[in-house]
């Protein structure tokens, strides 16, 4: 179920117009985790190494302290 929620939220991003639904599919697989209210995502300087999906509910970011 939560395969298909987050493989239909990556086609209304055009990032992955010209991804194969297949490749979609096994990425989707792999995403998971989620936050509450409050929670710190990622913090300035992190590695750029994961992407994310937010489903519903608000990001604010902030830029140094």
């Amino acid at each position: 179920k939560k395969r298909t929620l987050y493989t239909e939220a990556m086609k209304k991003v055009n990032i992955f117009d010209n991804v194969d639904r297949d490749e979609m599919k096994k990425s989707a697989i792999s995403l998971k985790g989620s936050y509450q209210a409050g929670d710190k995502v990622i913090n300035e300087g992190d590695m750029g190494n994961k992407f994310y999906i937010v489903l519903e509910g608000i990001l604010v970011a902030y830029k140094g302290n």
